[in-house]
Protein backbone atom coordinates (compact mmCIF):
# COMPACT_ATOMS: atom_id res chain seq x y z
CA UNK A 1 0.00 0.00 0.00
CA UNK A 2 1.16 3.57 -0.82
CA UNK A 3 1.51 6.40 1.63
CA UNK A 4 -1.60 8.89 0.89
CA UNK A 5 -1.19 12.76 1.36
CA UNK A 6 -3.52 14.36 3.80
CA UNK A 7 -6.14 16.30 2.64
CA UNK A 8 -5.30 18.86 5.24
CA UNK A 9 -1.80 19.10 5.35
CA UNK A 10 0.37 18.48 2.25
CA UNK A 11 3.47 18.18 3.96
CA UNK A 12 1.82 15.12 5.82
CA UNK A 13 1.63 11.20 4.40
CA UNK A 14 0.31 8.77 5.72
CA UNK A 15 -1.02 4.69 5.50
CA UNK A 16 -3.11 2.34 7.82
CA UNK A 17 -1.71 -1.15 7.63
CA UNK A 18 -3.67 -3.74 9.89
CA UNK A 19 -4.94 -0.77 12.13
CA UNK A 20 -1.48 0.40 12.38
CA UNK A 21 -0.81 3.87 10.64
CA UNK A 22 2.66 5.35 9.73
CA UNK A 23 3.10 9.19 9.14
CA UNK A 24 5.80 10.72 7.29
CA UNK A 25 5.78 14.55 8.01
CA UNK A 26 7.84 16.15 5.42
CA UNK A 27 9.95 19.58 5.49
CA UNK A 28 12.44 20.41 2.95
CA UNK A 29 14.72 17.68 2.48
CA UNK A 30 13.78 16.43 6.46
CA UNK A 31 11.23 13.55 7.23
CA UNK A 32 10.11 12.32 10.65
CA UNK A 33 8.87 8.86 10.39
CA UNK A 34 6.48 7.62 13.11
CA UNK A 35 4.72 4.34 14.01
CA UNK A 36 3.47 2.66 16.72
CA UNK A 37 4.82 -0.67 14.76
CA UNK A 38 8.71 -0.70 14.90
CA UNK A 39 8.64 -3.43 11.89
CA UNK A 40 6.63 -0.44 9.42
CA UNK A 41 8.42 1.81 11.17
CA UNK A 42 11.84 -0.12 9.58
CA UNK A 43 10.06 -0.92 6.57
CA UNK A 44 9.58 2.80 5.64
CA UNK A 45 13.25 3.41 5.97
CA UNK A 46 13.76 0.62 3.85
CA UNK A 47 11.65 2.17 1.41
CA UNK A 48 13.36 5.66 1.84
CA UNK A 49 16.94 3.84 1.05
CA UNK A 50 15.64 2.31 -1.51
CA UNK A 51 14.48 5.39 -3.12
CA UNK A 52 17.37 7.60 -1.97
CA UNK A 53 19.94 5.14 -1.11
CA UNK A 54 22.00 7.21 1.24
CA UNK A 55 20.08 8.72 4.30
CA UNK A 56 20.84 9.60 7.74
CA UNK A 57 18.24 7.79 10.48
CA UNK A 58 17.75 9.32 14.12
CA UNK A 59 16.16 6.94 16.27
CA UNK A 60 15.99 7.95 19.62
CA UNK A 61 13.17 8.00 22.41
CA UNK A 62 13.74 11.87 22.42
CA UNK A 63 13.82 13.38 19.19
CA UNK A 64 13.64 17.27 18.10
CA UNK A 65 12.22 17.72 14.46
CA UNK A 66 12.39 21.22 13.25
CA UNK A 67 12.33 22.88 16.87
CA UNK A 68 9.54 20.39 18.14
CA UNK A 69 10.84 18.11 20.50
CA UNK A 70 9.09 15.28 21.28
CA UNK A 71 9.44 12.41 23.98
CA UNK A 72 8.54 9.08 23.09
CA UNK A 73 7.13 6.65 25.54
Amino acid sequence: MKFKRNEYDPCVYYKREDKEKTTINVYVKDLKISSVCEDYLHATISQQREIYKEITVHMDLEQDYQGMANTLV
